[in-house]
């Protein structure tokens, strides 16, 4: 599951051109929450809540941004 969720993330950055699509993402929530402040403030809006998988040493948060 944690290899397809991988894939699902590299594919989905790579896919939508002209940074449109934006996916933050790391094992720290507050680089996350940065990240995602940093997109708010240059006119990008939230697709969805922020999201949380559990792998086995560390939990992954990740959140993705679309360009208004």
């Amino acid at each position: 599951m944690k290899y397809l969720l991988t894939i699902l993330l590299f594919l989905s950055a790579n896919v939508f051109t002209l940074d449109r699509y934006v996916v933050c993402d790391d094992i720290k929530i507050y680089v996350v929450s940065k990240c995602v402040n940093d997109y708010l403030d240059s006119g990008y809006k939230t697709l969805s809540g922020l999201h949380a998988v559990q792998e086995e040493r560390y939990t992954r948060f990740f959140q993705a941004l679309i360009k208004e």
